[in-house]
Formats: C-alpha cells, sequence, structure tokens
C-alpha cells in the first residue's frame, strides 16, 4: 500500500503544473477532505498578505511543495534537523530561488539534544514516541537511531532573517512531532511579528511529555491567535489523534 501512495504521489507532482494554475484547479483533483484544507490554506495565505512562510520540521519538503501547488509564489524558509531528510530537502528547494533551507531545529532553548530518527521520517522527533494512549502509529514511530543536533530559538534568528529577506508579514508552520509548543515559546518576543500560524496538535499522545491540544490553546490565545480553522491529519483515518490548527493574529 505504501509503495501505491509513493507512486500516487509522484504523478501528482508529475501532473501539478497542469492541474493548478496560479493555485486554482484547472483540472479538478479528487474531492475530499485533504484538498478542503489545502483551498481554506491558500485563502487564509492571500487574505493574510504573507510574504514569507517559516516552515519549521520540513522533513522532505512536502509543506513547502504544497505551498507551490496552491499558488504561493512568496519566500519559504525551511527548518529540518534530521541529515537524511535534510539532504533531500535540499535537492527539491534547490531550484526555487525563494525557498531557503537550514539544517537544525527550533525549539525554546538553543544548544545540543538529541533527535530521534524513527521508522518513517515523518515520525522523526526530539521526543520519545509513546503507545500509551494510542496504538495507531505504532508500526512505523519507532526509534531506529539517535543523532545529536543543533538548537536554536527562533528570535534570536529572526532579525537576521528579516534583514536577508525583506519580509513584512511572516507566517509560522510548525510540524514537529510533539515539539510544537517549545518552537512556539522559543518565539516568544516575536509573536506580534507574525500574521498568522498553523500547528500540529495532539488529541492523543504519540510522544512522552507531549502536551495536548486542550492545554496549548490558551496559550497560543494569550499570545494573540485566534483558532480560524482545524483540520484532522489523517481524515480519512478510523481515530482523530492529530489536528492541523490556523489561527490569524488579532491584536
Amino acid at each position: 500500500m505504501r509503495g501505491v501512495a509513493a507512486l500516487r504521489r509522484g504523478i501528482h507532482r508529475l501532473l501539478a503544473p497542469i492541474i493548478y494554475r496560479d493555485g486554482v484547479a484547472v483540472v479538478p483533483p479528487k474531492v475530499g477532505p485533504v484538498w478542503g484544507e489545502r483551498q481554506f490554506l491558500r485563502r487564509l495565505l492571500k487574505g493574510l498578505k504573507v510574504d514569507c512562510v517559516f516552515d519549521v520540521g520540513a522533513n522532505e519538503g512536502q509543506y513547502a511543495s504544497e505551498l507551490r501547488l496552491i499558488g504561493y509564489r512568496g519566500t519559504i524558509v525551511s527548518f529540518e534537523p534530521s541529515p537524511r531528510s535534510f539532504e533531500r530537502l535540499s535537492e527539491v528547494s534547490e531550484k526555487d530561488p525563494d525557498w531557503h533551507v537550514f539544517d537544525f531545529a527550533l525549539g525554546s532553548k538553543a544548544g545540543e539534544a538529541e533527535f530521534n530518527r524513527m521508522k518513517e521520517s515523518v515520525y522523526d522527533s526530539l521526543r520519545q514516541p509513546t503507545t500509551e494512549e494510542t496504538r495507531h502509529h505504532a508500526d512505523y514511530n519507532q526509534v531506529v537511531e539517535r543523532v545529536t543536533i543543533r538548537v536554536e530559538r527562533l528570535d534570536t534568528l529572526f532579525p537576521g532573517l528579516k534583514r536577508r529577506f525583506g519580509f513584512t508579514r511572516p507566517y509560522l508552520k510548525t510540524d514537529t512531532q510533539g515539539f510544537d509548543l517549545e518552537v512556539f515559546r522559543g518565539a516568544q518576543s516575536i509573536h506580534s511579528e507574525f500574521a498568522g500560524l498553523q500547528c500540529e496538535l495532539a488529541l492523543k499522545r504519540l510522544y512522552k511529555g507531549a502536551p495536548l491540544m486542550t492545554d496549548v490553546l490558551p496559550e497560543y490565545e494569550r499570545a494573540g491567535f485566534v483558532l480560524t480553522g482545524l483540520f484532522a491529519v489523517n481524515p480519512r483515518e478510523p481515530e482523530v489523534d492529530e489536528c492541523n490548527l490556523f489561527f490569524e493574529r488579532r491584536d
């Protein structure tokens, strides 16, 4: 089944220039909840006049590639600490002059940390996996290697990145497998700089020590962000354990 899914993704990438034109479906793809989320994101980025997306937890560039497919043409700054995934990320981004990649993680404390490479790279995390609340991902969310990685705070990097890329309406996306809140806390002094953000939060813990969505929402709201959209990460699965949340900044 994974082979079939990979083939479908390859065909989709091949046909994307035909299927999409300026973010609009010329030949409509299969209608479903994933496409609905893409449409929502396209409207959100356009409405917020976003000119730079911070793609934290980029893996192999899937999210940034989706941004291009839905018509976003601004700057993308991707962060991915896994050496295995960063190699692929570098390859897929190299022909896009407005897509910049960095091989380290973001968090609330700068320094070095042990990073868990999982059986499937989309589960790679700074946290340890757990099956106490759900076994739905147990076959793939298994540690196969631990590597030492660099971690930085986003609020430390932000001034230099702003000077380098000249953005005025940045957007923060975090998908770090249980570490999103730590990334957000590492941007504490610059929350007001972001026009909006999205994050992946858990209803059931896949990682030890990861906060649940109900624990995190008040912190985002206190920082001035209002929830405007919520989508299941795996909408076709029998149980919902993670959601993608979308926020707008309201001063």
